[in-house]
Order: C-alpha cells, then sequence, then structure tokens
C-alpha cells in the first residue's frame, strides 16, 4: 500500500512537471518525406544522363569514377520536410536537422573523410547543406537549383554520428513565402578531383527505421513568462550545443532552495545537475554532460518562486 501512495504522488508530481513545462515549451518532430529522399547522380561523359533514386536505403554524395565509360561523375542527396503548423497561441523558437552520418571514403578506403587530390595540391571538402526548393515531384533539376540564403557546414569529419545544423532561418523563409515542405540538398564543397577514386560520404534516409532524418521544433508560448523570469534569474548555458563541459550560471536576488535537472523528450530525468540554496548574486556551476547520447533536451530550473525550462542540445 506504501509503495502504491508513492507510486501515486510521483506520477502526480512528473505529470505536474510535464505541464509547467508545457505551459511555456512545445516540442515536435517531423521526419523526412521517403518519397522526396533522394539521390541523384551526374555523370561527366553523358551530361544528359542523370540518375535519380528514391526510397533509396542509403543518402550518398561526392564524386565516383565509371569504369565502363572511364569517366568521372558526382552524386547529391535531397530532403524533404513537411512544416506543421504552430500551436495555437505559439510561436516558433527554433527548428534544428539531424541527420546520421554512416560512414565515408576517401580514395576508396572507408571510414576516411574525403580527400580530394589534383596535380598540384590536396583539398578536404565540407560536407554542406543547402537550403533550395523542388516541389512534390524531385527531377534532375534540384540538382543545380539556386539555393536559399547560406550554406551550412553539416560535416568535416569520418565520426558516424548525428549531425545537426540549425535551420530555423529556412522554416521562417518557407513559412513567409507560404511553402507547406522544407527541402535540402547535402553535397560536397567540391564536385570531383582527378583521381579514379571515390570520395563519398553515406546518410542514412527515412528508410532507416532507427536513424531517421528529421527536423526538432521548439515552439514558445506567446503567454510565456520566460522572459521576465530569465530577467530575474540571467539563467544562461554556455556552450549550447554541449559536447561535453558546460557551464551553467543564474543570478539571484536573494538566497533559497533551487533545482537543475535535464530531462529527455519524454519527460523522464536522465541527470541530475544541482540542488541547494542559491547565493545572492551570481551562481555558476561547471557540468560534464559527457555521459549523455546526442540529441535534444531540456533543462528545467526550480527555485522558491520561478521554474523555467531551456533547449539543451547534445553533440559531440
Amino acid at each position: 500500500m506504501r509503495f502504491k501512495k508513492i507510486f501515486i504522488i510521483l506520477t502526480f508530481l512528473s505529470y505536474t512537471l510535464l505541464n509547467l513545462i508545457a505551459q511555456e515549451i512545445i516540442i515536435d518532430t517531423v521526419y523526412s518525406n521517403p518519397d522526396l529522399d533522394s539521390v541523384i547522380s551526374y555523370e561527366n561523359s553523358t551530361p544528359e544522363y542523370w540518375g535519380i533514386e528514391t526510397n533509396s536505403p542509403i543518402l550518398s554524395l561526392g564524386d565516383f569514377y565509371d569504369l565502363f565509360t572511364f569517366s568521372h561523375g558526382y552524386s547529391r542527396s535531397f530532403l524533404s520536410f513537411t512544416i506543421p503548423s504552430a500551436p495555437e497561441n505559439y510561436c516558433l523558437h527554433s527548428a534544428q536537422l539531424f541527420v546520421f552520418q554512416a560512414n565515408c571514403t576517401s580514395n576508396n578506403e572507408w571510414f576516411t573523410f574525403p580527400v580530394f587530390d589534383f596535380p598540384d595540391s590536396t583539398v578536404v571538402p565540407d560536407c554542406i547543406l543547402e537550403h533550395i526548393v523542388y516541389g512534390n515531384n524531385l527531377t534532375a533539376y534540384a540538382f543545380h537549383t539556386p539555393r536559399i540564403g547560406n550554406q551550412q557546414i553539416l560535416s568535416n569529419s569520418a565520426d558516424i554520428s548525428w549531425r545537426t545544423v540549425d535551420v530555423t532561418e529556412h522554416i521562417n523563409n518557407d513559412i513567409y513565402n507560404e511553402r507547406y515542405i522544407s527541402q535540402y540538398r547535402i553535397q560536397l564543397s567540391l564536385d570531383m578531383d582527378d583521381d579514379p577514386w571515390e570520395d563519398m560520404i553515406v546518410y542514412y534516409p527515412s528508410e532507416n527505421e532507427e536513424y531517421k532524418p528529421h527536423i526538432v521544433y521548439t515552439y514558445y508560448s506567446l503567454n510565456s513568462s520566460e522572459d521576465q523570469d530569465i530577467e530575474k534569474t540571467s539563467l544562461s548555458i554556455f556552450p549550447n550545443p554541449i559536447s561535453n563541459l558546460a557551464t551553467i550560471s543564474f543570478s539571484s536576488k536573494d538566497a533559497n532552495q533551487y533545482n537543475i535537472e535535464i530531462f529527455n523528450l519524454k519527460g523522464q530525468i536522465v541527470k541530475r545537475i544541482d540542488e541547494g540554496i542559491s547565493v545572492r548574486g551570481i551562481n555558476e556551476h561547471i557540468v560534464n554532460m559527457g555521459d549523455l547520447s546526442n540529441g535534444i533536451y531540456l533543462l528545467k530550473f526550480e527555485n522558491d518562486s520561478t521554474i523555467i525550462a531551456k533547449k539543451v542540445v547534445i553533440l559531440k
């Protein structure tokens, strides 16, 4: 009976906490469209030839050498996401795109980031993300269609892990122009080199159940008191995204009880950062986040008068 009461109390507290967070923040995750995710390949020797692969088991990009035609070619990958409607009385705060880098090769050597070899130099290209528009049907035109806004670096290392880019500006541009989908092209910053070896990067598409490309949307309430609460506490997290160590600081007008916890997107506590009595003025904590997996989390700060939830991104 005692354990039943404890369970009920804990359930009630969890429900109350989630409601408090939900009053300020709503998080939505949208996965890419498998019918519009694709790889397009272009071969130099036959400019009229374009290979478009939808529902592919991988998204690949980079250069290759065709042994049958003895010619160079290169490929680019494409992603499309439906844009959700903002919840009533909420506004978009941020949108973070995630795609999983599964492998890469340089000069046919696996697990090595691409290197382009030229007669007089060696260049390590960046893998870049570009915001484009290609509509409801992916055609060869998307291969060279002009980008919207600035290109962003998605990857420059061989690490097998999630890659993430802030696409808030792109989503706002799409919403402003009344588009209901947001679309992207992934490519290397250089098209190809002069050697007959493959230099490629491989990402997982929406066909992969565990590592689907997705965008995480964070909405803030238009009636939120967070701005006023931050003014009172001056809560900050640096850096964010976090790879290992982070500094969490806040100011307090008076000494009072506080606690700081980290939640995953299911509302489960994954880390208790600190609790105690704050001092008047600036309070600062250096925290090791290295034990958390890559992803989006919520940091909850609570004292006698304030509850604040802030988004935290772990990216190693």
